[in-house]
């Protein structure tokens, strides 16, 4: 086993052990959203987060961001109302809220936090002002390079259902697969760029397991990848398709 693959294999066993202690019914309300939205539950959801202390954590900021930047931008006129029902979080947990009400991109959201800064203390005014400064970017146009942004997407689908974030990740399977280097030693990019391929692989079988809509994207996509890439993806529908019988 090379450098790479034993790298590989402990960060899949690290990431593996965290989603098997995140089944909260919060983690399930998102997870599952797509199926049927449920945005009346929105305060309520940001309120188990922070009581399970999930909304600040490093692992879990940036997909909950890029869940509710999608929820924000599909309710825009809900944005005002459920923003004021998390005035009583701490700073960084409003701060995570704000982010997703800019990076959502509407007139409602950038015309409240505007509205809001006004009012708002020193402390708050630092994490808005820094929020404010970035352009909201589409991850669909961004290149891949975490896997972070891996669950960015992830949460984007259980969000929306668009199998645009679920082919985002597919194209990762189309990277020279860097597993297969005999190097005894790897450069810090390398490794990098292993753990990514690795882990995408990973979420898609995971993930098609879960969801019937996952899965037939991923069965979709044997048409449109190269030849060499159709394996790959055909081993990762093998080992969902416990769930899916010879689907």
């Amino acid at each position: 086993m090379n450098f790479i693959t034993k790298t590989v294999c402990l960060t899949l066993f690290l990431l593996a052990f965290s989603f098997a202690h995140a089944s909260t019914s919060v983690n399930q309300w998102m997870m599952h959203y797509y199926q049927q939205p449920t945005p009346q539950q929105t305060p309520q959801m940001l309120q188990q987060l922070v009581q399970k202390k999930l909304l600040t954590q490093a692992k879990s900021k940036a997909p909950i961001i890029a869940f509710f930047t999608q929820v924000f931008r599909q309710n825009p006129t809900q944005i005002e109302t459920w923003a004021k029902s998390t005035q009583h979080f701490a700073v960084k947990q409003k701060a995570v809220i704000w982010q997703a009400i800019w990076q959502s991109n509407t007139p409602q959201g950038k015309e409240y936090l505007r509205s809001i800064d006004l009012s708002a203390n020193s402390a708050e005014k630092i994490q808005l002002h820094k929020i404010m400064a970035e352009k909201p970017v589409s991850l669909l146009s961004k290149s891949i390079g975490s896997t972070a942004q891996l669950d960015q997407l992830w949460a984007s689908f259980f969000a929306t259902g668009d199998p645009a974030y679920v082919q985002k990740v597919i194209s990762v399977v189309a990277w020279d697969n860097p597993l297969e280097s005999k190097k005894k030693t790897s450069s810090v990019a390398e490794v990098k760029k292993a753990i990514i391929y690795a882990a995408a692989k990973w979420s898609l079988r995971s993930n098609a397991k879960k969801h019937d809509s996952v899965y037939l994207i991923c069965q979709a996509s044997l048409k449109t990848l190269r030849p060499q890439d159709r394996k790959e993806m055909q081993e990762i529908l093998a080992g969902a398709q416990l769930q899916h019988g010879a689907a």
